[in-house]
């Protein structure tokens, strides 16, 4: 007797034996799984198959979240040693003397600690993902005032002219940690761009509505072939920058709805412009609902497009500030306040001189027809 072929399958396996002394008899030997074997084995296979998907896909997720997060904590090592530079040369310049024999010593000596505890703070709260501070409404002069006395001293034996003129006294919508690191950067790449005597203004001015600052300087320029790049991606112009400084101006002042721009660079000089939203005081924003979710709703997307907003639970808690509260302020109110309407709120607050007053109300704006003095009827969609 001897083997023959053999066909084996995924279900089946097939064996043919030759039988020599039997005149070559062969005989074919089938050993196959029954319908419901095939089945379970198949769910088997496959099941297997999505378990080995499953764990590469994941640990392909684990190894890039691994990667996101190392390179955080890198750009946030960067940033670190980036922000913190100009407070220490400030503290090491004063440090050489350490005699506080003027009162202007001692304020830039608290002043620039002051700035390191604000920065270690504000990194400590990233990674904790806190907020600090959130971006509003302030007056420039005090923090820009504050800069040019910490970079006179940090430089102080540099040939530097540091000048801040201020042509209105708006407010601007800024975040006041935040624009102390992108001034210090710029006046940083400013003096390290100069040669012998350095001039470096800073001009405010309101134009189309707008808060503008310029920063100008005498040095040489930006270089053309990277000057487009500028904003984009982190580079520098200096041997040892790590260009940090512009991208992130530029992101921040995209989050506070305005914008940098290079108006011109050359040999002789660069102007650097921020563009601020300004604050306009004739107009106070007001919503009275009793839904804590469109409160919230209102409140970031006032916050993110720098309109100031109040909000009230109840219209009680409005009446009670009432005289605080300029007649021609915009106030949104609720149609439905709990036990109130909000149209009996509405007529009420318009026969005491507040003329500008709107509905809001998922119900189709034909039902408020008859009540004539309000300014309009929206959906409660944050109309800004």
């Amino acid at each position: 007797m001897q083997n023959g072929t053999c066909e084996t399958g995924l279900f089946q396996q097939k064996v043919q034996v030759f039988v020599p002394e039997a005149n070559n008899i062969k005989i074919s030997l089938t050993l196959k799984l029954s319908k419901d074997l095939e089945l379970l084995f198949g769910l088997f296979l496959l099941l297997q198959i999505a378990l080995i998907i499953s764990l590469i896909v994941a640990t392909k997720m684990a190894e890039e979240e691994k990667r996101q997060q190392e390179l955080k904590f890198l750009q946030l090592s960067r940033k670190m040693f980036h922000d913190i530079r100009s407070p220490l040369a400030s503290l090491n310049t004063v440090a050489e003397g350490m005699r506080f024999t003027e009162t202007i010593e001692e304020h830039i000596f608290k002043g620039s600690i002051s700035r390191i505890n604000d920065i270690a703070n504000s990194l400590l709260s990233t990674t904790k993902k806190q907020i600090v501070q959130l971006p509003s409404f302030q007056m420039f002069p005090p923090l820009i005032n504050e800069i040019i006395t910490e970079k006179k001293n940090e430089y102080a034996k540099k040939n530097l002219t540091l000048i801040f003129e201020s042509t209105t006294e708006a407010k601007a919508f800024y975040e006041p940690i935040e624009l102390r690191r992108i001034l210090s950067n710029l006046i940083n790449n400013s003096v390290e761009a100069s040669n012998n005597e350095i001039s470096i203004q800073i001009k405010a001015k309101i134009l189309d509505q707008n808060l503008i600052l310029d920063i100008i300087d005498n040095g040489t320029g930006i270089p053309q072939k990277i000057l487009a790049r500028l904003g984009q991606e982190e580079i520098s112009t200096k041997t040892k920058g790590n260009g940090l400084g512009i991208k992130e101006a530029a992101d921040s002042m995209h989050e506070w709805n305005g914008k940098l721009e290079i108006l011109n660079t050359s040999s002789k000089g660069t102007t650097i412009r921020l563009t601020f939203k300004a604050k306009d005081e004739a107009k106070q924003y007001y919503l009275i609902d009793d839904d804590e979710l469109v409160r919230m709703t209102w409140e970031t997307r006032a916050r993110k497009n720098g309109i100031v907003l109040q909000t009230f639970s109840s219209h009680l808690g409005f009446m009670e500030k009432k005289n605080d509260i300029l007649k021609d302020s915009v106030i949104y109110i609720d149609s439905e306040l709990g036990s109130v309407k909000g149209e009996d709120v509405a007529y009420s607050l318009n026969q005491e001189g507040f003329l500008n007053i709107s509905m809001t109300s998922g119900h189709p704006p034909e039902k408020f027809k008859e009540f004539n003095f309000l300014r309009s009827v929206i959906s409660k969609t944050p109309p800004f």
